[in-house]
C-alpha cells in the first residue's frame, strides 16, 4: 500500500503539471517523501483515498486515469481550437484569419457554415484554406499555438485599412466528425494598419511600396533567374527576419550553398526578399537571382523589412514564374 499511495500522489501531481506547461514539455519527475510505516488493514486504503484528495484540493481539478479501462473518466473534453493572438498588433490588409486545431477536423464545411466574420460590424464573404499541418522550418512569425491542421480565413477582397476585423464561430459541443467535438467556441478579433501594397515589377526590375495609396518608397530588384522564375500574382508577408541562412543542394556537388542571409522577409508561397550585395551589380538591371524570390541593395532590404508588417501584400507583375493567389504562409 505505500508503494500505491506514492505512484497515486507522483501520478497526479505529474499530470497536473504537464496540463499546466502550454509547450508539452514533461516537467521533472515528481520524487514524494518516503511515507511512515501504515499497518495493513482498513487504514492502509482510507489513507490512500484522503492523499488522492488532498492532492486534488492542492492542484487543482484534473482528470484522473482509470487505469482498468486505460481511458479517462472524467468527460466533458474535446478538440481545443487556438487562435492568432492579436493583442497589441496590427496587420497588413491581406493578412488571413488564422485557427488551429488540436486534432483533426473531417467536418470541415460545418466549421465554414458556422463562421461569421465582420468588418466594422458588417459581414463579408471570403474563402477558407485549410492547412495540413504548422509550418516548423520555414513557417511563419504568426504566434498560433502548434496545431494539428490550421484554417486561414482569406476576403473576397483585401481588407481595408486601418480597421476592426472580427470572426466568431459556435463551435463548442459541435461535433468534429471524426467522433470528437469541439471543447471551445472561437473569437477572433484583428486590427489592420495601413494598406501597404508593395508592387515588384520584373520588366522594370523596380519596387513600388504604397501606402493608404501613396507612393512611399521605390527600389531596384532582380527577380529569379529563367530557372527559377518568380511568382506571377498577389502574396502576403508571412515571416519578418534578421537573417536567415539559406541552403540549397549537398555539400561537395556542383551548385551547394549554405548562406546566411540578412533583411529576409518572407512571402506566401515560398518567396523572400532578401539583402543580396553579392548582385549589387545586377540589381536594378537584369533578373538572375538563383531563387524565386527578389534580392534586394542591402540598405533597401533591410527598410523593406523594417516597414513591413504581417499580412501586407506583394504584387509580383511581368514574371515567367507560376500564377500564385494568397496563401499561408
Amino acid at each position: 500500500m505505500n508503494n500505491d499511495l506514492e505512484t497515486l500522489v507522483r501520478d497526479a501531481l505529474r499530470d497536473k503539471a504537464i496540463t499546466a506547461i502550454s509547450d508539452h514539455r514533461e516537467p521533472p519527475p515528481f520524487r514524494a517523501p518516503q511515507p511512515a510505516v501504515i499497518r495493513r488493514g482498513w487504514l492502509g486504503p482510507l489513507v490512500a483515498a484522503a492523499a488522492v484528495l488532498a492532492v486534488v484540493a492542492v492542484a487543482g481539478t484534473f482528470t484522473v486515469l482509470n487505469r482498468n479501462a486505460g481511458v479517462p473518466a472524467a468527460a466533458g473534453s474535446g478538440v481545443r481550437v487556438n487562435v492568432l493572438d492579436t493583442a497589441g498588433r496590427t496587420y497588413g490588409v491581406g493578412m488571413p484569419l488564422l485557427i488551429g486545431f488540436a486534432a483533426t477536423v473531417s467536418d470541415r464545411a460545418a466549421v465554414e457554415k458556422a463562421a461569421v466574420v465582420q468588418v466594422d460590424g458588417q459581414a463579408v464573404s471570403g474563402q477558407w484554406r485549410w492547412l495540413s499541418k504548422t509550418p516548423t522550418v520555414d513557417g511563419p512569425t504568426d504566434n498560433l499555438a502548434p496545431s494539428v491542421v490550421r484554417a486561414a480565413f482569406f476576403p473576397a477582397s483585401q481588407w481595408p485599412g486601418h480597421t476592426q476585423v472580427t470572426l466568431r464561430i459556435a463551435l463548442a459541443g459541435r461535433g468534429t466528425g471524426g467522433g470528437q467535438r469541439f471543447a471551445n467556441d472561437v473569437t477572433l478579433s484583428m486590427t489592420t494598419g495601413a494598406a501597404q501594397i508593395t508592387t515588384m515589377d520584373g520588366e522594370q526590375h523596380l519596387a513600388t511600396v504604397r501606402s493608404d495609396g501613396h507612393i512611399v518608397h521605390t527600389f531596384p530588384l532582380s527577380l529569379g533567374n529563367s530557372a527559377h522564375p518568380t511568382v506571377r500574382g498577389s502574396t502576403v508577408v508571412s515571416g519578418l527576419f534578421d537573417h536567415r541562412f539559406f541552403t540549397d543542394g549537398r555539400p561537395g556537388t556542383p551548385g551547394y550553398y549554405h548562406v546566411d542571409v540578412q533583411s529576409v522577409v518572407q512571402l506566401s508561397g515560398s518567396v523572400y526578399t532578401y539583402a543580396a550585395p553579392w548582385a549589387a551589380d545586377q540589381i536594378g538591371k537584369t533578373n538572375n537571382a538563383n531563387t524565386a524570390g527578389a534580392q534586394l541593395l542591402p540598405a533597401d532590404a533591410d527598410w523593406f523589412l523594417r516597414s513591413s508588417q504581417l499580412g501586407d501584400v506583394v504584387d509580383f507583375t511581368h514574371t515567367n514564374g507560376p500564377a500564385i493567389t494568397p496563401a499561408w504562409p
